[in-house]
């Protein structure tokens, strides 16, 4: 039985981390009902359109990314507007999502640019709580130099 003082840990490399940043971000958006983001990993060409051999990857072109634009109206007109990430009506799991996310991000930060010119968001990490949860710790090990 897990008890809620256990804690996880999970070893990344840099490249699998800033992955991990992407999907803590992209899935508090989509709870937040942000889904015009599907449009952005279109427009990113992360997303894979089908095509009638398989073989080859395909990404959606600029009339493939208007009709995804347009489902996504679809979508929007259905959970109607998007709301903030305290919002009461965001699903935990989204804030639980923001908040690792904001901490994973400001050491990935930090680890790219440990001192810029201007500091971004992501250098705030975690400034506001929405869970009750433990606060998200991230850390960067050094390598082994190998």
């Amino acid at each position: 039985m897990a008890r809620d003082e256990d804690r996880v840990v999970l070893e990344l490399s840099p490249a699998q981390a800033d992955v991990v940043d992407r999907a803590l971000d992209l899935y508090s958006r989509m709870v937040m009902g942000q889904v015009g983001e599907v449009v952005n990993l279109a427009r990113e060409g992360l997303l894979p359109k089908r095509v009638p051999d398989g073989h080859a990857r395909a990404t959606p072109d600029l009339d493939d990314i208007d009709r995804i634009e347009d489902a996504m109206k679809g979508v929007r007109a259905v959970i109607g507007d998007w709301h903030g990430i305290g919002h009461r009506h965001v699903d935990v799991s989204g804030k639980r999502a923001y908040e690792v996310g904001k901490a994973l991000a400001k050491v990935l930060a930090e680890r790219r640019n440990p001192d810029p010119e201007m500091r971004g968001v992501a250098y705030d990490g975690v400034t506001v709580r929405y869970t009750a949860d433990p606060e998200p710790l991230a850390s960067v090990m050094p390598g082994d130099g190998a």
